[in-house]
């Protein structure tokens, strides 16, 4: 009778070493992934903060545009998303009206090294204010809660009439 063919099996297995190689190749992968998205993670705190300084910038020149002295003080006393001065505003500033925390303190920002110069030029430009040099000066910026870790960058939190923020006719 004709034999079947049989396929033979490997019957060595996964040496000791082979398995010890692949785990560390993929430890090595895996710290890999992780720094590179604790980097990513720290990039876009950094950039949604500055987000943060420049849409508070942005809305502030639009209620100025807008002339109205009731709508001015308004904005200027607004602390947190929940203020009512949020909702009387929101014909004017549009239905997505609404301030932003940040996301890293301002200190935090500007003395990164990691941070990439051209976001702390962003911030200074938000704030109006920079170093001979261009750079982010924090020092100055630091009254109120508004420039910390989960503060509402709003006028009344930065430092009111010295508030970078701070709407005038």
């Amino acid at each position: 009778m004709l034999n079947r063919y049989k396929p033979l099996r490997n019957q060595r297995g996964v040496t000791v070493i082979e398995l010890t190689i692949a785990l560390i190749v993929l430890v090595f992968l895996a710290l890999a992934s992780f720094f590179t998205l604790s980097n990513l993670s720290g990039d876009s705190k950094a950039e949604a903060s500055v987000a943060a300084l420049e849409k508070m910038a942005q809305w502030r020149d639009t209620v100025v545009a807008k002339g109205a002295t009731a709508d001015i003080n308004t904005f200027n006393a607004i602390t947190k998303p929940d203020d009512a001065g949020v909702a009387t505003l929101k014909p004017v500033l549009g239905a997505n009206f609404r301030p932003l925390p940040m996301q890293m303190a301002l200190t935090e920002l500007c003395g990164s090294a990691k941070v990439p110069p051209d976001i702390k030029n962003r911030v200074a430009a938000a704030l109006g204010q920079a170093d001979a040099d261009g750079a982010c000066n924090a020092t100055d910026a630091e009254e109120g809660t508004g420039f910390l870790d989960g503060g509402y960058p709003t006028v009344a939190n930065t430092g009111v009439a010295d508030s970078p923020f701070f709407a005038a006719l």
